[in-house]
């Protein structure tokens, strides 16, 4: 698909994205990022909406704002493996802009830590291997865990509510 063969609204969209990246007031790279993986999970071929996304996270005042931030929490020259998936993890937190926009599906969980009911067995089963091999400073265990929360997420009522708590 070339980019005329979009729908108009996906255009419109590029050029919010755009605009947000471009703001020399109040950059929103993240913003910026997050409409284009909103474009990708329409048409995940669009080009356009990929080099964006590249771009908004290659911005030089994000990278140095996710440094701070991370040498407040973790010391830089801790290279230990389960610091560095520490650092990624918090580093997606960051730039991440999904909480802003499903907050509302959270409303139903009593306790934080808890997920959908009807999937809750597979939700603790896979927190407890990745607990495990964060804890043993593995890296194996994600590929299991990740193969039950795909199960969850299928088989749940409330597959977003699901996929965010994941």
């Amino acid at each position: 698909m070339t980019e005329k063969q979009y729908p108009d609204y996906v255009q419109k969209m590029m050029e919010e994205a755009e605009r947000l990246l471009m703001d020399e007031d109040d950059p929103g790279p993240c913003e910026a990022a997050g409409v284009c993986f909103d474009i990708l999970a329409l048409f995940p071929e669009h080009e356009g909406a990929q080099k964006l996304i590249q771009r908004a996270y290659r911005d030089g005042a994000l990278i140095r704002d996710n440094r701070r931030a991370l040498s407040r929490l973790i010391d830089e020259w801790d290279d230990r493996p389960w610091q560095q998936r520490r650092r990624l993890a918090l580093s997606f937190g960051y730039v991440s802009r999904w909480d802003e926009k499903y907050e509302d599906l959270l409303e139903g969980f009593e306790e934080e830590g808890e997920g959908p009911g009807d999937v809750k067995t597979y939700l603790r089963t896979g927190h407890l291997q990745l607990l495990e091999d964060y804890l043993g400073g593995q890296a194996k265990g994600a590929e299991s865990a990740w193969q039950i929360f795909q199960e969850a997420i299928r088989v749940s009522k409330d597959p977003h509510a699901t996929m965010f708590w994941v």
